[in-house]
Protein backbone atom coordinates (compact mmCIF):
# COMPACT_ATOMS: atom_id res chain seq x y z
CA UNK A 1 0.00 0.00 0.00
CA UNK A 2 1.46 3.79 -1.12
CA UNK A 3 0.33 7.12 0.11
CA UNK A 4 2.49 9.76 -1.98
CA UNK A 5 2.22 13.35 -2.34
CA UNK A 6 3.68 14.90 -5.60
CA UNK A 7 4.60 18.30 -5.68
CA UNK A 8 5.43 20.34 -9.00
CA UNK A 9 9.14 21.96 -8.59
CA UNK A 10 8.18 24.08 -11.23
CA UNK A 11 5.33 25.85 -13.03
CA UNK A 12 4.02 25.93 -16.60
CA UNK A 13 5.72 22.48 -17.53
CA UNK A 14 3.59 21.87 -20.93
CA UNK A 15 4.60 21.41 -24.08
CA UNK A 16 1.99 22.72 -26.61
CA UNK A 17 1.99 20.91 -29.65
CA UNK A 18 0.68 22.54 -33.33
CA UNK A 19 -1.46 19.19 -33.67
CA UNK A 20 -2.71 18.90 -30.74
CA UNK A 21 -1.38 16.89 -28.39
CA UNK A 22 -0.11 18.44 -25.67
CA UNK A 23 2.31 16.90 -23.33
CA UNK A 24 2.61 17.66 -19.45
CA UNK A 25 6.40 16.93 -18.91
CA UNK A 26 8.54 18.05 -15.90
CA UNK A 27 10.08 17.53 -12.48
CA UNK A 28 8.53 17.33 -9.02
CA UNK A 29 9.19 16.29 -5.37
CA UNK A 30 7.89 13.57 -3.96
CA UNK A 31 7.12 12.00 -0.19
CA UNK A 32 5.31 9.74 1.91
CA UNK A 33 4.72 5.79 2.60
CA UNK A 34 5.73 3.13 0.52
CA UNK A 35 5.31 -0.75 1.59
CA UNK A 36 4.87 0.81 5.43
CA UNK A 37 7.85 2.86 5.20
CA UNK A 38 8.51 6.46 4.63
CA UNK A 39 9.95 7.08 1.09
CA UNK A 40 11.17 10.88 -0.79
CA UNK A 41 12.44 11.63 -3.92
CA UNK A 42 12.58 12.94 -7.13
CA UNK A 43 9.40 12.31 -9.87
CA UNK A 44 9.57 12.38 -13.56
CA UNK A 45 5.84 13.93 -14.31
CA UNK A 46 5.01 12.63 -18.06
CA UNK A 47 0.87 13.16 -19.52
CA UNK A 48 0.02 12.74 -23.06
CA UNK A 49 -2.92 15.25 -22.66
CA UNK A 50 -4.56 13.58 -25.91
CA UNK A 51 -6.51 15.73 -28.41
CA UNK A 52 -8.45 17.66 -25.30
CA UNK A 53 -7.12 21.41 -24.71
CA UNK A 54 -4.56 21.68 -22.12
CA UNK A 55 -6.01 22.01 -18.45
CA UNK A 56 -2.33 23.69 -17.46
CA UNK A 57 -1.95 26.99 -19.41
Amino acid sequence: MAGLTVTSLMPDQVFLDGTGVDVHEGIASGIGIFNGRYASGTVWIEHNMGREKSRFK
